[in-house]
């Protein structure tokens, strides 16, 4: 990957925004809200239907969909960029684009925009078809974020938020945490693809001048959420048996509501810019988590207590090492970063999960 960054020429490919999700009640914060700063390239808390105005990539998906309520309760006026209908409910007002990509046209999208959070992209795909699309993950996620940016860049807007992950520093870790100085080593076509991202990110704003922040969240859980967590949810809502009970790693992750704050907080405050590693508060084993769900569907977990060694062949034998890893591998990161602009978590993990899984069963 080294020597491979900033590539171009790419091939037009087909954007997805991500799966849609359903119509849920306005984002609420956890506990304390972000608290107001000014500053050289923070936005003013003066809001509403008359504040300043953000650009949201992919608001008809999971992540944008709750950064949109988020900016809006804080009183930003948020246009959504969207391909088909979908973010009228999360936004004051949207635009039509065509496919994220090399030839996107953002003119009209970035028009009066004070700053835009780039939420869209290519992730959540079957393992076997991820090496077959490569261009198509250049496309989007490389080409699509360098337009936007450059886009952006040449028409003055200050800040420029990139949502990348963690899959830039590497799948799993050896009892060394995660830092935004490590050299990046993603081991996936998408984390490959998000590590050229941010780095097009970062020399359109050493250009420009613009203020950029790329954050590198974990798995990200809340209501509706895709992928894993929306799996595990569904496993032990079912009272599944899981072969988990001797499994004694420790993985990061980050509520929704967690990520959606901390954009929030970064848009009023001033600097630093930069690289952010985001989690949550707790960092613990995939058994701990599979009980914090089952507490918070107020059941009781049925965890196997299966040799992690078994279980770790079993799954190499039917082709699911990249589940065995995100299973009982370790991703430990370090948020120092994170903590030094003044902000923390306003959610715990458990406090997290019991809200997305109330919330997605309607009961808030």
């Amino acid at each position: 990957m080294a020597g491979d960054k900033g590539g171009s020429g790419r091939r037009l490919g087909v954007y997805s925004a991500g799966p849609k999700v359903k119509n849920g009640p306005p984002f609420r914060v956890c506990s304390r809200p972000a608290r107001g700063r000014s500053g050289r390239r923070g936005m003013s808390e003066t809001g509403g239907a008359g504040g300043p105005t953000v650009l949201v990539t992919g608001a008809t998906g999971f992540v944008g969909r709750n950064v949109a309520g988020a900016l809006r309760g804080a009183r930003f006026r948020v246009r959504a960029a969207v391909r088909r209908p979908g973010a009228e409910g999360f936004a004051d007002e949207t635009v039509r684009i065509s496919a994220i990509g090399s030839a996107t046209d953002w003119n009209e999208a970035l028009a009066g925009v004070h700053a835009v959070v780039h939420a869209a992209g290519l992730a959540h795909r079957p393992a076997r078809a991820r090496d077959a699309d490569r261009e198509l993950y250049a496309e989007v996620n490389v080409e699509g974020t360098r337009r936007l940016a450059e886009a952006a860049a040449s028409r003055g807007i200050g800040t420029f938020v990139f949502l990348s992950s963690i899959a830039v520093n590497g799948a799993e870790t050896d009892g060394i945490p995660f830092r935004e100085s490590d050299e990046p080593h993603p081991v996936t076509v998408y984390g490959q693809s998000k590590a050229l991202a941010e780095d097009a990110v970062r020399r359109v704003a050493e250009r420009s001048g613009m203020r950029a922040l790329i954050l590198r969240p974990p798995l990200i859980h809340g209501p509706a959420a895709p992928g894993n967590f929306a799996l595990l949810a569904r496993a032990v809502g079912l009272r599944l048996p899981l072969p988990f009970g001797r499994v004694d790693n420790r993985r990061a992750y980050l509520g929704i509501d967690n990520l959606a704050g901390f954009i929030v907080d970064r848009l009023r405050g001033p600097e630093p810019a930069g690289t952010f590693i985001l989690a949550d508060d707790e960092q613990c084993s995939t058994a701990r988590l599979a009980s914090l769900i089952a507490s918070a569907l107020g059941r009781s977990p049925r965890l196997l207590p299966v040799p992690p060694r078994l279980l770790r062949g079993g799954l190499s034998v039917l082709r699911r090492k990249e589940m065995a890893g995100s299973i009982l591998g370790s991703l430990e990161v370090d948020t120092a970063r994170m903590r030094s602009t003044g902000w923390s978590p306003p959610c715990t993990l458990e406090e997290g999960i019991r809200r997305a899984l109330r919330r997605s069963e309607g009961a808030e």
